[in-house]
């Protein structure tokens, strides 16, 4: 693997599965090129699987084995505990992670933590459609699904400003609330 700057890390258990990861990698979707790396020392396995995007889901591949595709990718997604890190390749490309699944993030994020046995099953009937709109149409419709994506990213990044906001006010609060209670209680006892 050639040197990238890492972009994101983590942890994965029980309070941050892989699906949390995925949701990470859509607001992520200025990194054309990223490899998320994960990593289970449970089961001694380390995989790595091709981002496009933060969009799409491009290939997968388990480290020192010859699993790769979508059954290397699920077995990667339902690690359970372990860590993970993503990695911007932008500028040295997915190389052998570039298997051309073109599996939507979303579409994953809504079928886990219960995966399909097959690719076909991952894609969905929707999504099979749009690939093959995608393959046979011009530029004009994929500008727009890329517009769709977008929009969820913002949505996403919306959602994270609203309950940062949110947390922010509920330490205050907290915070004004003790402060109170500390005052009273020293000018009660002087």
């Amino acid at each position: 693997m050639a040197k990238a700057r890492s972009v994101q890390s983590g942890k994965i258990w029980q309070n941050r599965r892989t699906r949390e990861v995925l949701w990470t990698l859509l607001k992520l979707q200025k990194v054309e090129s990223g490899i998320l790396v994960i990593s289970n020392h449970k089961n001694k396995m380390e995989g790595e699987i091709g981002v496009f995007h933060g969009i799409f889901l491009t290939g997968a591949k388990i480290n020192g084995s010859t699993e790769t595709g979508y059954a290397a990718m699920k077995r990667l997604l339902e690690v359970e505990e372990g860590s993970f890190n993503y990695y911007d390749y932008t500028e040295h490309g997915l190389g052998d992670l570039d298997q051309n699944l073109k599996l939507r993030i979303t579409q994953i994020i809504n079928l886990m933590p219960n995966l399909p046995v097959n690719l076909e099953s991952a894609m969905g009937k929707n999504t099979l459609n749009r690939i093959r709109a995608m393959d046979a149409a011009g530029s004009e419709e994929r500008v727009e699904d890329y517009k769709v994506d977008q929009a969820v990213a913002e949505q996403l990044r919306a959602l994270d400003e609203k309950t940062m906001n949110m947390r922010a006010l509920i330490f205050w609060g907290i915070f004004l609330v003790v402060s109170s209670v500390v005052a009273v209680l020293f000018y009660v006892k002087h």
